[in-house]
């Protein structure tokens, strides 16, 4: 069990190159397996974190893996973290890695498929639910979700909030194309 902080670092020698993190929320209350992508991973590996502060309850992590160029852990928000942007860090024993954002969201996160590109392959959703996903530059991602007649939805993107610089663009249309 890890508290929220990476605590003191003995002489911190080199940069933790740390390039994705996904899924890239995490549920309170809940375990998330997150994967870590980077390079010079190595054991033993910590998070720290704005993730929760002490009177909230500490984090768990257990770590599944942890490989050079890639890391899986557990992890387990305790209930009280309220929702938004966090930061979180990686170290070991002599490096640490920039900060880098994660959302506290209460949606259940479902992985962008990175085949969705186009209006009539999209992928299907069951709402509520947050997607996860990357920006393929050029390339618009597609998404289908069921509704009833006078119901509503919300969409909200959260990209900037967690450090991105993608301008979203969001287009809905109806099963026949309008």
């Amino acid at each position: 069990v890890l508290q929220g902080s990476i605590g003191s670092l003995p002489q911190v020698q080199a940069q933790l190159p740390l390039t994705a993190v996904s899924p890239q929320a995490l549920m309170p209350g809940k375990t998330t397996r997150v994967e870590f992508v980077g390079n010079s991973f190595k054991s033993p590996m910590r998070i720290g974190s704005t993730l929760t502060d002490e009177s909230q309850g500490e984090i768990e992590v257990q770590w599944v893996s942890v490989e050079a160029t890639k890391a899986i852990a557990d992890i387990r928000l305790p209930s009280g973290p309220s929702m938004g942007p966090r930061t979180i860090w990686l170290a070991t024993e002599d490096s640490i890695s920039e900060p880098f954002q994660i959302l506290i969201d209460d949606l259940s996160s479902v992985l962008d498929s990175g085949t969705n590109h186009s209006r009539t392959q999209p992928q299907p959703l069951t709402i509520p639910c947050a997607v996860d996903g990357r920006s393929d530059a050029t390339q618009s991602d597609f998404y289908r979700i069921r509704m009833t007649a006078n119901s509503s939805v919300s969409i909200d993107c959260v990209a900037e909030r967690i450090g991105s610089t993608m301008d979203t663009v969001v287009r809905i249309w109806s099963a026949d194309g309008r």
